[in-house]
Parts: structure tokens; sequence; C-alpha cells
């Protein structure tokens, strides 16, 4: 049984916010809840330095997130955690992707480059340690699918950031179908998040940085934590159709009504909230992202409360998909 893979609104990776175009508005016929579009804005347009600025840092705390995983456990350990024997070297070979990530745009940017931070990662063992590298590459690939339209006016930038991405997901698929056994895609898109979004999912991992680095434009949203009604938090207890609860801070819009929004490729979906509860939509599939707004026709930076917080909600290799 795979370890949590919610995670509760930190900050793990940055993407890059989107203004509202038509590539980025998220669309659907869902019938159990309402359609919208999603407006990837924030106050200040990040540039194409900032964009840039902000990929290192993300590839910053996966290089070390893998570093420090792999310098504690070894080949035995993963071994007696279940995993294939295999894993560790593969795993060791992403963290050198990674790695190589920071060292390529640390070169790009050259007096322009961030630092690394200092970083708290909660797994305690090699599977917990997969699951994480499963959620942290998954995001990654949302930061860069939406960050790319600030890369525009630099073409050699885009491409190297589209060769990171597509890296980038496919470690993710490698540890969600070999490592996971499961499935190794959750829809025909990927998910692109602004870059609040992803600023919320990385900086929890985030203990401290140098003041020498410089301020990006993104914010934190608060915290959401998602828990099973019936079957607790195990990442195997939430599917499609099944009602959870909603924790998290919401005296700042405590008199507004409240939607679960649920970002799934291009699509949003949303669901009424009642009593701090809500129920999954039955056409969900895979990875999505949850946040608690208070508009529930057209999501973005200004009415999102909480969140978000990430889900994996598995696919059946049989389903329509």
């Amino acid at each position: 049984m795979r370890s949590n893979t919610i995670l509760a609104s930190s900050a793990l990776f940055v993407t890059y916010a989107a203004q509202a175009s038509p590539l980025f508005e998220r669309w659907g016929n869902e019938t159990t809840a309402n359609s919208t579009s999603f407006s990837n804005t924030t106050s200040t347009t990040p540039n194409a330095t900032q964009i840039l600025q902000f990929a290192l840092t993300l590839e910053h705390l996966e290089s070390t997130f893998y570093s420090e995983a792999l310098s504690k456990f070894n080949e035995t350990d993963f071994t007696n955690a279940g995993l294939p024997s295999y894993a560790y070297g593969r795993f060791k070979q992403i963290g050198e992707h990674e790695a190589e990530h920071v060292a390529f745009l640390t070169e790009v940017l050259g007096n322009e480059s961030v630092s690394a931070c200092n970083y708290s990662f909660p797994y305690t063992d090699p599977y917990s340690f997969a699951a994480l590298s499963e959620m942290l590459e998954s995001v990654g690939t949302s930061a860069y699918i939406g960050g790319a339209k600030y890369l525009a006016s630099n073409p050699e930038a885009l491409t190297a950031a589209g060769a990171i991405l597509s890296t980038e997901a496919r470690h993710a698929t490698w540890v969600e179908s070999v490592i996971f056994k499961g499935s190794p895609w959750s829809g025909p898109f990927d998910t692109p998040l602004d870059g609040n979004l992803v600023y919320t999912l990385a900086a929890n991992f985030i203990t401290s940085c140098p003041s020498t680095n410089p301020t990006l434009p993104f914010t934190a949203f608060p915290s959401l934590t998602i828990t099973n009604l019936t079957g607790g938090n195990s990442s195997d207890s939430f599917t499609p159709g099944s009602q959870v609860n909603l924790t998290y801070n919401n005296t700042s819009s405590s008199n507004s009504t409240q939607y679960l929004a649920f970002f799934h490729g291009l699509n949003t979906t949303v669901v009424d909230i009642t009593s701090n509860q809500a129920t999954i939509p039955s056409e969900l599939q895979g990875l999505v992202f949850a946040v608690v707004t208070t508009n529930n026709t057209d999501v973005e930076d200004s009415n999102i409360v909480a969140g978000p917080a990430a889900l994996n909600l598995g696919l059946n290799a049989t389903a329509s998909n």
C-alpha cells in the first residue's frame, strides 16, 4: 500500500503563473460538477530571468532531495523495503539528471543564478522516499508546462526548458508505473500549474534560503489537508466518487460560499463544500490537484482560499481515458 501521496499545501515547486489564454483555459463537460475555466494570473508577471531562477530553485530542491536520500539509504535498504533490486540505481540516475539541470541553469543564469536553500523532506524509508519522488517529479512537470509561455521570447531557453520538462515527466512515469505498478499517465494532457500553486507545493520543504537569493514574484496559499471519511488518508483510499474531509483555515473567507476545485489536464471540475466535506467527482482519474475557492465559474489566484493538495486517484488499465 502506497504511502500518503497527498501533499498539503507546502512549497515544493514553484511554477510560472500564466495569464489567461485559450491554451491555459480548462474546459470540460462534467456531469456531476460545474465546468469552469482557470486563469493563471499573478499580480506581477514574471520575466524570463525570473522564470529561469524559479526553475533553478526547484531543481536545487530536487537535486538535494536525491543526494540526501541516496546517501542515507543503500541498495540493500531499497530491497528490504520491497522495492526492485534496480530501484536504487535508477533513482541514482534521476538524481544525476537533477544535478545536471542545476549545473545547466546555473551556467545559463551566470551571476543572476540562485543558490540552494535548506530543506526538510518528510520521508522515513526508501518507500516513502519513492512516493515523494513521484510527487516532486509530477509537480516539476506541471511547473515547466505552466512557465513555458514566459520563455516564448527566448527560443533557446524555451527549447532547453522543454527538454527538461520531458525528462521530469519520464521520471514521474517511471516511479508511478514501475515502482508502484500504477498508470504511466493520468490522461491525454498533463496539468499546468501557475506559480503561486507550485510555490505553495514547494515551500513546505524549504526551511530557509540565502539572503542573497532574489525575491521571486510568487506567494504561497494557506495549506489544505484532505482525508478520506471512510478509509483514512492513505493514497489508495482516494477514489473517484468517495467523500473526503477538508482541513484548512477559512477565516478570511468564512462568509463566502466555498467550493473544491480539481485541476486535471486542461480541465477544472468544481464541486460544492458542505460542512468541510466534499465528494470527489466520479469522472476524475489519475493525479489531480485540488484547491478551495470562493468562485465556481472562474478559479483564479484572487479567489483561492487554500491548497493545492495533490491526490492520486489511480487509473485502471481497462478504463476509458
